[in-house]
């Protein structure tokens, strides 16, 4: 059995139901190769207080596969940047590799991981996660957000522990976007530079309806803003104050240009109307399709109607990202004050 075993650590945090850690475990258990060890980080005490349900879980494997899973106790609730360098910490193989409860492993994701890293010396593969949608909201919700092309992520990522003297650990007191500012330090480094190679993953987490997904998104955004998505924000800021100033001149335009003259050639008539219908059009545009088939949506799936089904999603998201934005910067919490200190100290290093 032991030939079947890849030398590496696979980290998952835990702050889920025993049914949310089932398939995962069994996704890796039908793999063509297993890890040397699996690291359950249970920063909720989950596994604690449902121990009889974990065991039941445990005993549906092959005695050899159940022996290799290990959960790792904290006195306090992780966010998941926090659970991910615990489970850094903890490991006892130089090789790591991340996963998430909701991102799933193809059979074949560790062996062909592990013989891409010998194959081609290299230190470092990323994830490439794929997000799924069974029903039509939620393939609406990702072509609005994630998007139909798979996209680099954290859950996947198969690294050498030295890599880590570089980049650094995660951001641990942010629920969210630990993992976007973990990669573009992975970036900076000139990770994304070197031959590259991924591995496929799925997500079908999707939220099933807008009050969810705004509830998410507002929840991200107010977590990791301004730590993480400042550049995003001032974007938004930018956005937004553009705008506003187009809305005004075209409010005031016949005032002050033309004193209402309609004789005047620098008269323009319908300017307010026009101007709204051109902002509505050009957001619309941008965010039901372009955006949408930037990120690997087809045309065909978003004409004749679906793109302002779509971008109609995307409004409500930048509101929720909007709100987020702004009661962060006015009311920040102790964690976001805390991160700027802490981005590039000791727990990263």
């Amino acid at each position: 059995m032991s030939d079947r075993k890849c030398p590496v650590s696979i980290i998952i945090p835990c702050l889920c139901s025993i049914d949310d850690l089932e398939p995962i475990l069994f996704s890796l258990y039908k793999g063509i190769r297993w890890p040397s060890e699996i690291l359950l980080i249970d920063s909720g005490s989950l596994l604690i207080k449902n121990k009889e349900s974990f065991d039941s879980l445990r005993s549906k494997f092959d005695i050899n596969f159940a022996s290799i899973i290990a959960a790792i106790f904290t006195d306090k609730v992780l966010y998941p940047g926090a659970a991910r360098n615990e489970g850094c910490r903890k490991a006892s193989q130089d090789w790591i590799a991340f996963l998430d409860v909701n991102t799933t492993p193809s059979f074949d994701w560790l062996s062909e991981a592990y013989q891409k890293i010998q194959a081609n010396d290299i230190k470092i593969i990323f994830g490439n996660t794929r997000y799924i949608g069974t029903t039509i909201s939620q393939r609406i919700f990702i072509r609005a957000t994630y998007g139909e092309r798979s996209v680099t992520t954290v859950p996947g990522t198969f690294l050498h522990s030295s890599t880590l003297n570089d980049i650094g650990l995660f951001l641990p007191n942010i629920r969210a976007g630990e993992d976007t500012d973990w990669l573009l330090r992975a970036q900076q480094f000139g990770y994304f530079e070197r031959p590259r190679f991924s591995q496929r993953l799925t997500y079908k987490a999707i939220p099933t309806n807008i009050y969810e997904l705004s509830k998410k998104w507002y929840r991200n955004y107010r977590s990791c803003s301004p730590v993480v998505f400042h550049l995003d924000s001032q974007k938004l800021v930018y956005f937004i104050a553009t705008n506003s100033m187009l809305l005004f001149l075209a409010f005031n335009w016949n005032t002050l240009m033309a004193e209402w003259d309609e004789t005047s050639f620098l008269y323009l008539a319908n300017v307010t109307k026009l101007t709204l219908l051109f902002l509505v059009l050009l957001y619309s545009s941008l965010r039901g399709l372009i955006m949408p088939i930037r990120r690997g949506t087809k045309l065909s799936k978003l004409i004749p109607i679906q793109w302002l089904a779509v971008s109609f999603i995307c409004l409500i998201l930048d509101i929720s990202k909007l709100i987020a934005f702004l009661s962060a910067l006015i009311f920040p919490s102790k964690s976001e004050s805390k991160n700027f200190l802490c981005r590039y100290s000791s727990e990263n290093s």
